[in-house]
């Protein structure tokens, strides 16, 4: 095993990194396939960025193309000796028991010469209550011991002199001292604990864990006044009791502890123990982890001397978004790749994502919380604040239990460069009126304030002119030329060329609804061949509003109807047109998230079973935290079979109650490729029955994700009641048994 603190360093391959990039991937196939052999030829790679971020800190975006699939990656690069750089290990909200987003927790820790400069999400935690937010290892954070169970998985280690390292199977050895006792052994540190999964056993709580003790059984638990409020390795820990309580969930009062036994080892403390008596701790980690400022936890160690691990090799099969964790010669290398997101990125397997690193000569590497959770903030060159850089496949930045903060120290100094946030080199369509705008930094990459009064331009005339405030204005004519900004000594160039030629355009936000009597604006940007951006002006492009939803201006905003109306906004330059649909109307609804499924209920009709339960990741879950899955087997019956997931209302009646009535509801539903028919049963406001369909009959037929919509009929009256989903299957010949999933129901207006 690669020891925290090993000297020991084996003799690197130096590969090109684009080299690396492309053998490192694997030919994704749909996600919960079987992945195929990788195509060593089949990608084109497109660097998107190399910066510094700060000293010792750089990052770099790749994108990955492919024959039928694509990759992004985001890779930043820390070197945590830097006499500037500190690395720090967060808790959602100060708590073990908490969520909340990475750039929310780096929040927490920023101040005046301490900035986080970039932040990932790092362990898997428990989603279900009440144990909400628990990481499932160790955490360390300013040498105190967050949380920690009796073994981890994998740890990513950080001494005060910098040293970082990555230890598989890192052991806890805790004991309690008792005068007169040989001592007991501590099972956890701040450990959600229950009869059934932690029978016979001593917990020992802090208030970080959380108000209470959350314990369920046959506990006895102690309150004790400590010496120093925090646990750390390594010391002997003393404290005294002040209490004993003849039950669980105790609660944990600041600045206080909470031991909590159990089963055989609650009726050795309870005759050991007294009001007043003194006891001591000692805690000790193995892999040299004792001497860490910082630790977090992972899933299984990935790389271990350079090589790929077996646990990595097995996990083969399913591509989704990674966090991954690494470090060579000194230096730790965390990257997020994006999946679950066709035409964008696909993501890996874990055995790719260990190729990945292998590749690049990583010494030890671990498997960070990924899917949905799989986050990277950073401070863009000149910003004060952190980004979301990647794409989170939730299409949000999901809450997370604990979190890796890169942070600087570094003073901050007069401007030393202007960065473009448009890039170095740009296209602008002719005539186009944009800005260029500009941001400061310092010689330690820290942002400085511009005023852009103070820039000075120079603009060849044969591309455009500059004017006062900063906005360009290009020629007539196809030409290309140098900008030059200057504050001071401190300059800055861009190369622009002048195009008259778009070949494509899009518009955001694609085929949204509008408020009635509201404002909504588009924004439409073009691109050559290649994809890249040419930046335009909005004014010099053909609007078009059609249909009656409203009055639309020549920058392409649209004044939409005070009535419901469906319709279309166009937009053209020359003979390059795009369009996207526009509906006046009640924004959508959200009639279930299936966060939770208390409020649902199953039945069937000519089937041997049928249930349903939340599902948490791996398992299939489209947004949020939780989906719901309804199993069902039709297996050995006639007639025609249902598995019905019923609704239920505020106070627990039949029937889920939406407001007005909606043209459709649409949602997630995970096939399972049994050809069976997906339909809906509600009631309108007469308490008439009516059916939609999502599917048609035998058209549940997709193996994964797929969103699909129900049309409602036209002479409903509203509000509506949702009274169930259900599967059904007519055909005697197609009677079988399976499971689908749903998440994210809504109502659509």
């Amino acid at each position: 095993m690669l020891s925290l603190f090993s000297k020991s360093r084996k003799r690197i391959i130096v590969y090109s990194a684009l080299f690396l990039l492309i053998i490192s991937l694997i030919d994704p196939g749909l996600l919960g396939q079987k992945a195929r052999a990788f195509d060593l030829f089949g990608f084109t790679p497109v660097k998107k960025s190399n910066y510094p971020v700060a000293p010792g800190v750089s990052h770099s975006s790749y994108t990955l193309k492919g024959k039928s699939n694509i990759e992004a990656l985001n890779m930043l690069t820390v070197d945590p000796k830097n006499p500037f750089i500190k690395l720090a290990v967060t808790s959602a909200q100060g708590k073990v028991l908490a969520i909340d987003t990475v750039r929310n927790q780096a929040k927490q820790i920023d101040k005046t010469g301490y900035k986080v400069i970039a932040g990932v999400n790092s362990d898997f935690y428990k989603t279900a209550a009440p144990y909400t937010g628990q990481p499932i290892g160790l955490q360390i954070s300013n040498r105190e011991i967050i949380t920690a169970p009796s073994t981890s998985k994998s740890v990513l280690g950080i001494t005060d002199r910098g040293q970082a390292g990555i230890s598989g199977q890192v052991k806890m050895t805790a004991k309690l001292q008792i005068p007169g006792t040989s001592g007991y052994k501590i099972s956890g540190i701040n450990r959600a604990r229950n009869k059934d999964t932690q029978p016979n056993s001593i917990i020992l709580f802090t208030s970080k864990f959380s108000t209470s003790t959350k314990s369920s059984g046959d506990e006895v638990e102690f309150v004790l006044n400590p010496e120093k409020d925090s646990v750390t390795a390594n010391e002997t820990l003393s404290a005294t009791v002040e209490d004993i309580l003849y039950k669980g969930d105790s609660k944990i009062p600041a600045g206080k502890w909470v031991l909590s036994a159990s089963g055989t080892q609650a009726d050795q403390l309870f005759y050991n123990l007294n009001i007043g008596q003194e006891v001591q701790f000692k805690i000790n980690f193995s892999h040299g982890l004792d001497e860490a400022v910082q630790a977090v936890s992972g899933g299984d160690l990935i790389i271990e001397d350079e090589k790929i691990t077996p646990e990595a090799e097995k996990d083969k099969y399913e591509r989704h978004p990674r966090t991954l964790v690494a470090v060579k010669q000194g230096k730790l290398y965390i990257t997020v790749i994006d999946g679950r997101q066709p035409c964008y990125s696909d993501g890996v397997t874990v055995a790719e994502g260990a190729q990945y690193l292998a590749k690049q000569g990583m010494e030890a590497a671990m498997n960070m919380d990924g899917g949905g959770s799989a986050t990277y903030a950073m401070r863009l060159p000149g910003d004060q604040s952190l980004s979301i850089v990647n794409k989170p496949s939730d299409g949000f930045e999901r809450r997370v239990s604990n979190g890796l903060m890169v942070v600087s120290t570094a003073p901050v100094s007069p401007l030393s460069k202007l960065t473009s946030t448009l890039g170095d080199s740009i296209k602008v369509l002719a005539k186009a009126n944009v800005s260029l705008p500009l941001k400061g930094q310092d010689k330690y990459y820290n942002p400085v304030n511009v005023n852009g009064k103070s820039i000075k331009w120079t603009v060849p005339s044969l591309i455009g002119k500059m004017d006062a405030s900063g906005r360009f204005t290009a020629g007539g004519n196809a030409a290309k030329g140098r900008i030059t900004a200057r504050i001071g000594t401190v300059t800055k160039s861009i190369n622009v060329e002048v195009v008259k030629e778009l070949a494509s355009i899009s518009l955001t936000p694609k085929n949204t609804i509008i408020n009635p009597g509201s404002k909504q604006t588009f924004k439409a940007m073009g691109f050559d061949k290649q994809g890249n951006e040419i930046q335009l002006s909005q004014e010099i492009l053909k609007w078009e509003a059609k249909g009656s939803i409203g009055k639309l201006d020549a920058k392409g905003t649209l004044s939409a109807s005070t009535r419901i109306q469906a319709g279309k906004i166009a937009v053209s330059f020359g003979k390059v047109k795009t369009e996207i649909t526009v509906n006046v109307g009640k924004p959508p609804v959200l009639v279930e998230d299936f966060e939770d499924i208390d409020d649902l209920y199953t039945s069937m009709a000519k089937a041997t079973n049928v249930y349903a339960v939340p599902t948490n990741r791996p398992n299939p879950v489209k947004e949020g935290t939780h989906g719901a899955s309804l199993s069902y087997d039709f297996s050995g019956t006639s007639g025609t079979s249902a598995a019905y997931l019923h609704f239920k209302g505020k106070n627990g009646t039949p029937g889920r109650m939406i407001d007005s009535r909606p043209a459709k509801l649409g949602m997630w539903v995970y096939g399972d490729s049994k050809s069976h028919w997906l339909r809906a049963a509600l009631q309108d406001a007469k308490g008439k029955s009516f059916t939609i369909d999502f599917t048609g009959p035998g058209r549940l037929d997709w193996q994964g994700w797929k969103y699909v919509y129900a049309v409602l009929p036209a002479n409903v009256t509203g509000p509506v009641k949702l009274m169930q989903i259900y599967i059904v299957e007519t055909s005697s010949t197609n009677k079988n048994k399976g499971t689908i999933y749903f998440d994210t129901l809504r109502a659509l207006y």
